[in-house]
């Protein structure tokens, strides 16, 4: 029975957003929920940490803001805190093939197909990374700091804390998000959007609580705009990727400016970091290796982050009245992006 529940809950921790698939050691999965305890009893210890107690206070601000001003489904999410006793949580490892820009996927029973696998241990996901890169792919392994548990409440945990403060109010409401507006087999547009109310929420959140000029706000806005720059940078990459793919060009010219492609890329990407980006965030992808597996990730969570800016100005720059807007889309049939483009075409014929 242990096992058929331990198995029951590796299928479950598939299907959270940044959960990355906690596919290897379901004990440690299990014991770490175990291990939650209420942040409102976290937060009257008289030996937490200073720090750590206004963090956990900021979230529950965060929380409220969600659920109180921008209307999203809170749940039960992110009343409970564990301390994991180490820096990274866990690692997700994504893989694309070597000559086009479509991802791995794994087969899991009750969730079906996914474009991730997590691990606790990372030496393990090395390991799978490796036999992956054997076999031709290419491959990302990078850190996450949560998981989450589709019938379990997520906890905060030690390693979200040590976010800034600004991507700390951004993650609770990325996540609020998902509980709030899911589309059906459109993975990518929902990780797009609530990365998107993820960034505008947080600006919101940090102008309402503390003004224009704090310094929450400044982080919040530059983030923003790091990730519109991010964006731009990836897009125009795998336009150039794909237009190399697509050619009639022999596999072992097409790997060669591949390589070409993707050391320009980079070079180029660390003088934007340089002279442009305001944040730290979007500069740790500096440290990843450069190859499809990065482009598939990046476009997973920054793709069609403008079409939602629109649709946030048609709305008069009110994020709840778009939030509720963008939640009727659950209910078409249609691809949701030309449906918003179609959209906001014919506000501008009116």
């Amino acid at each position: 029975m242990k096992k058929v529940f331990l198995t029951l809950l590796l299928a479950l921790a598939q299907s959270g957003c940044l959960a990355g698939s906690l596919a290897v050691d379901a004990g440690n999965l299990a014991k770490l929920s175990a291990q939650k305890r209420p942040i409102a009893k976290v937060v009257q210890d008289p030996a937490l940490a200073p720090e750590t107690r206004r963090k956990l206070e900021l979230v529950n601000e965060a929380k409220r803001y969600a659920a109180e001003t921008l209307g999203l489904n809170v749940k039960k999410n992110y009343a409970s805190y564990v301390d994991v006793g180490r820096p990274v949580l866990s690692w997700t490892l994504q893989a694309a093939a070597p000559l086009k820009l479509e991802g791995y996927s794994w087969k899991f029973p009750l969730v079906g197909s996914l474009p991730y696998m997590g691990f606790f241990n990372k030496e393990q996901g090395l390991k799978t990374k490796r036999k992956l890169e054997a076999r031709g792919y290419d491959a990302l392994l990078r850190p996450v700091p949560t998981f989450a548990l589709p019938l379990f409440s997520d906890p905060v945990t030690s390693c979200m804390l040590q976010a800034p403060d600004a991507y700390l109010v951004n993650l609770v409401i990325h996540e609020t998000c998902h509980n709030t507006i899911m589309l059906k087999n459109q993975s990518a547009f929902n990780e797009n959007l609530c990365e998107w109310v993820g960034n505008q929420g947080a600006i919101a959140f940090a102008e309402d609580r503390y003004g224009a000029d704090a310094d929450l706000t400044k982080y919040a806005r530059g983030f923003q705009r790091d990730a519109a720059r991010y964006t731009a940078f990836i897009s125009a990459l795998a336009a150039k990727l794909n237009a190399v793919y697509a050619s009639p060009l022999a596999d072992a010219e097409k790997r060669e400016r591949k390589a070409e492609i993707f050391r320009q890329a980079k070079s180029e990407y660390q003088k934007l970091c340089a002279a442009e980006m305001e944040t730290d965030y979007f500069r740790r992808y500096l440290d990843f290796p450069w190859n499809n597996a990065l482009v598939v990730y990046s476009q997973l969570y920054f793709q069609d982050q403008a079409v939602f800016a629109q649709v946030f100005q048609a709305q008069a720059g009110n994020l709840r009245d778009t939030l509720e807007f963008l939640k009727g889309l659950e209910q078409i049939k249609t691809a949701p992006v030309p449906y918003l483009e179609q959209w906001l075409e014919g506000r501008k014929q009116r």
